[in-house]
C-alpha cells in the first residue's frame, strides 16, 4: 500500500511540474504554446486567419457583420448549411478566384466545411487572408459538430 501511495505522490508531483512549466511557457512565449485545436492563429506564408470554436461561432450567428462561408460542394450546401451562409466551394474558387471580389475587407468571415480540421476550410481561410480580408476565422470543429450541438441549419439553396 505504501508503494502505491509513493507512486501516486510521484505522479502528482510530475503532473504539477508539467502544469507549472506549461503556464510558464504560455507566459514567456509571445503567442503561447500552440496545440492543434486551441491554436489562436495560423500563419502560412504571410496569411493569417484565426481559429474559432462552434460555441463561439454560434454566438455570432445573427450578427450583421458576420458571414459564414461553406466550402463544401453546392450539392452538400443544398442539403443543409449554417443559416445565412454563402456557398464558395473550394474547387469553384480555384476555377474562378473572382468569386471573392464581392467580399468586404473589414467584414468578419467564418469558413467551414463538414469534418473537423478539413483541408478545404483551411485552404480557403488562407486564401481569404492573403487577399487582404482582415477578419477570417476557420471553424475548426466543422459543420458536423454544429449539427451535433443541435444548432440551427437551413436546407436548400438560398
Amino acid at each position: 500500500m505504501t508503494k502505491t501511495i509513493q507512486i501516486i505522490k510521484q505522479l502528482l508531483i510530475l503532473w504539477g511540474a508539467t502544469f507549472l512549466l506549461g503556464l510558464l511557457g504560455n507566459q514567456l512565449l509571445p503567442e503561447g504554446i500552440h496545440y492543434r485545436f486551441i491554436l489562436p492563429k495560423t500563419e502560412t506564408g504571410g496569411a493569417t486567419y484565426q481559429i474559432i470554436s462552434v460555441d463561439s461561432a454560434a454566438t455570432l450567428l445573427n450578427a450583421p457583420d458576420v458571414t459564414f462561408i461553406d466550402v463544401r460542394s453546392k450539392d452538400e450546401y443544398a442539403i443543409d448549411h449554417v443559416p445565412g451562409a454563402i456557398s464558395i466551394p473550394l474547387t469553384e474558387y480555384f476555377k474562378n478566384p473572382t468569386l471573392l471580389n464581392s467580399l468586404e475587407p473589414n467584414h468578419m468571415y467564418i469558413v467551414y466545411c463538414f469534418d473537423p480540421g478539413c483541408v478545404e476550410g483551411e485552404q480557403l481561410s488562407r486564401e481569404l487572408s492573403t487577399r487582404g480580408l482582415n477578419k477570417v476565422y476557420y471553424l475548426v470543429e466543422g459543420f458536423s459538430k454544429w449539427i451535433e450541438y443541435g444548432l440551427p441549419v437551413e436546407t436548400g439553396e438560398e
